[in-house]
């Protein structure tokens, strides 16, 4: 019993022996090991020469190896060795353990660097580098734009991507890393230019306005960005429209004509007489100064009767509400064709509608109307049968870039895109294009040195557009189905008497009759009113995307201009300016203004801007000497099936329009941050704003 314990001691030995050898392999390393069996080797060797006792017999020749052997067959000894060593290979393991885990920790740490570039391209020295982590931010300072920060552990973080910000003053960028493969290589964070040096300012010139920039004369009371005879780009913009107003003029017979801005709260600028400092003009451009409404001749209304049993003309009937008598009361109206732009061509107006749509011409690029007038003044004569040409008016859309610095500053190349074609084009046809093509780099203005208040002008697009302040309103307003009076007439009627005049005298008067079943058909197909907001755009386009001043790019304040009217009343400092960050760009992207024109407590309300991009935070910027009060925000979020989905900021204050407002003075800013879900699938998103704003002089 006593030789078989003897024995399982010596396998607890010998296996703990070999355990502990595999453990010192595994935590010291095979070099380490060898190096160690080395050592007890010589050490055994010394030990057997010297320690050995002289006289006793050895028939091994191994004084340390019998001591071993029988060292092994005492039961104490053998049992203290065998703990010894499995204590050994206890601790060598818990070493092991350690170094393992250690080691495990070390190896989900990364390293991130890179570099911080001023807007130029330059390493930004000094900038102050910020890592932001779930468990505490790191900050490191820039040397010569270079950025380091070593062995950061980021296996606690809940997202594969971080965000590092870089600031050097006033200017601020931010970047997110994708941390998923280990530490990234090659990030460069790039700070933007900062506050442009510069204001852009936007102004639609209309009718008389366009022959005074053309001819040079400026009138004095205009608004101050345009007085001055600031440098005008002459890009193909103001080429084509000096070529037409040179092919199409009107004498005006040397007569005086004035011009002077409106009030500013019709944001719109046109002739008057008397007020303004006038200049004596010879001829104006017919397609500002002549288009709208077209009286035609009495005759062609005869025509145009004759055509009323034709569906395929596309007669509506709408009724003027001020006259209760039929037919006096009737409008009859259809979309013009190139038919009646002949009828036109004797003057010079006619001759510019066929050169602008010779090719392409709008369904509602004009409307003929048959209505009835009299010839009397001030009415209250007999009314007669006449007929109109409703037709469109060439405006100029133009940017002012103003230097509003103490310094010089140099106006660099800039970055545009430009549409050259002759076609009458839609809004959407028009932004379609240019999405689609790149920009170039253009020098608009060769002098290069832009002095402190110094502009100029650059002629962006021109449209044509009806003028509002003088279409007939009636067909606006009144369907036939408002008027039950006057419909109840038509059906017991059997015939309409249309009385015409000629041309040498209103006594001679002729009379055509109307069948009532044909405006009876015509009743029917009318269920809708006349829209005179469409507007077309024609000639070459330019659209200003950046400008290099001194060396930095600077983005180019746009407008869109379906949803923001601007006129010739200068808006450039007057609402808060709204900014999105582009994953893409890795920069704040310039979106415009909001709160547009709500200055003072009493105008405060909720204005919407269409973003550009949206990644789940907007920056407001507080640019001009105003303050701005804003009370809430939100984004709406439309999906590709329409789809609408309400994103709430942050900040809660901001969630309700409960009159507790952020304030923003002059230079202030702030970034909002939005509760974006996962699974959103927006691709179109919608900025809403309450609030307003408080000029400071």
């Amino acid at each position: 019993m006593a030789s078989t314990t003897i024995h399982r001691w010596q396998y607890s030995f010998l296996l703990g022996l070999a355990t502990l050898i595999v453990a010192a392999v595994l935590v010291f390393g095979v070099s380490s090991f060898t190096a160690l069996v080395g050592a007890v080797a010589i050490a055994a060797g010394i030990i057997n020469a010297f320690a050995g006792p002289a006289n006793r017999p050895d028939t091994s020749g191994n004084w340390l190896l019998s001591t071993l052997k029988a060292f092994l067959n005492v039961g104490k000894f053998l049992k203290t060795a065998t703990i010894l060593i499995w204590l050994t290979t206890a601790v060598i393991g818990s070493l092991g353990v350690y170094e393992g885990v250690r080691a495990y920790k070390e190896s989900k740490k990364i390293t991130v660097e890179g570099l911080v570039l001023t807007a130029k391209g330059d390493p930004a020295d000094k900038a102050v580098v910020k890592l932001f982590l779930s468990h505490g931010d790191l900050q490191v300072v820039a040397d010569k734009g270079k950025f380091v920060f070593p062995k950061v552990d980021v296996s606690s973080e809940p997202s594969k991507t971080v965000k590092i910000q870089a600031r050097s003053g006033t200017k601020q960028a931010e970047l997110l890393v994708d941390i998923s493969a280990g530490s990234p290589q090659g990030l460069v964070i790039q700070l933007p230019p900062g506050d442009p040096p510069f204001r852009v300012s936007y102004f639609v010139l209309k009718r008389h306005a366009i022959d005074y920039l053309l001819q040079g004369k400026v009138d004095k009371e205009w608004q101050q960005k345009l007085a001055g005879q600031p440098y005008i780009v002459p890009n193909s913009v103001y080429k084509t429209l000096s070529s037409l107003a040179k092919s199409f003029p009107e004498n005006v017979g040397g007569d005086s004509v004035s011009f002077k801005e409106e009030d500013a709260s019709k944001h719109t600028l046109n002739e008057k007489s008397g007020d303004a400092q006038p200049y004596n003009i010879k001829t104006v451009f017919v397609g500002s100064s002549e288009g709208g409404i077209i009286y035609l001749n009495s005759q062609l209304a005869f025509t145009y009767l004759n055509t009323l049993a034709d569906s395929n003309e596309h007669w509506k009937l709408f009724i003027n509400p001020s006259v209760h008598k039929l037919p006096d009361a009737l409008v009859l109206r259809r979309p013009a064709n190139r038919n009646d732009l002949t009828n036109l061509t004797q003057s010079s107006i006619g001759k510019f509608y066929s050169l602008v749509t010779r090719e392409n011409m709008p369904p509602d690029f004009g409307y003929v109307d048959l209505y009835f007038e009299s010839l009397e003044c001030g009415g209250g004569g007999p009314m007669f049968a006449a007929t109109r040409f409703i037709g469109r008016e060439l405006s100029l859309r133009i940017a002012v870039v103003e230097n509003i610095t103490n310094e010089p500053i140099n106006l660099g190349s800039f970055a545009l895109k430009e549409n050259s074609s002759e076609r009458i084009r839609s809004r959407a046809d028009e932004k379609a294009f240019l999405g689609k093509i790149p920009q170039r780099q253009d020098v608009l203005f060769p002098f290069g040195i832009l002095k402190p208040g110094e502009r100029i002008l650059i002629p962006l697009e021109m449209t044509l557009g009806f003028p509002k302040d003088d279409v007939p309103s009636v067909t606006d307003e009144t369907l036939p189905s408002r008027s039950p009076r006057l419909i109840e007439q038509i059906e017991r009627a059997r015939q309409l008497d249309f009385p015409m005049y000629d041309s040498t005298s209103s006594s001679n008067r002729v009379d055509v009759h109307v069948e009532t079943k044909d405006i009876e058909s015509i009743l029917a197909s009318t269920n809708s009113t006349t829209s005179f907001d469409n507007e077309y755009l024609y000639g070459s386009s330019v659209e200003i995307e950046s400008v290099e001043i001194d060396g930095e790019n600077f983005p180019f304040r746009q407008f869109d201009p379906n949803k923001i009217l601007i006129y010739q009343t200068e808006i450039g400092g007057s609402c808060p300016y709204v900014y999105t960050y582009s994953l893409e760009k890795h920069d704040w992207i310039n979106q415009g203004v909001i709160l547009y024109d709500r200055n003072g407590l009493s105008r405060k309300a909720i204005d919407h801007k269409a973003l550009s991009t949206f990644s789940g935070r907007i920056l407001i910027r507080e640019k001009e000497a105003e303050e701005s009060f804003i009370d809430s925000v939100y984004v709406t979020a439309i999906s590709p099936d329409g789809r609408e989905t309400k994103l709430y900021p942050r900040i809660r204050t901001l969630r309700y329009d409960d009159g507790r407002y952020l304030i923003l003075r002059t230079g202030q800013q702030v970034i909002i941050d939005f509760d974006v879900p996962k699974a959103l699938t927006g691709n179109r998103f919608v900025l809403s704003a309450s609030g307003y704003y408080i000029t400071q002089y």
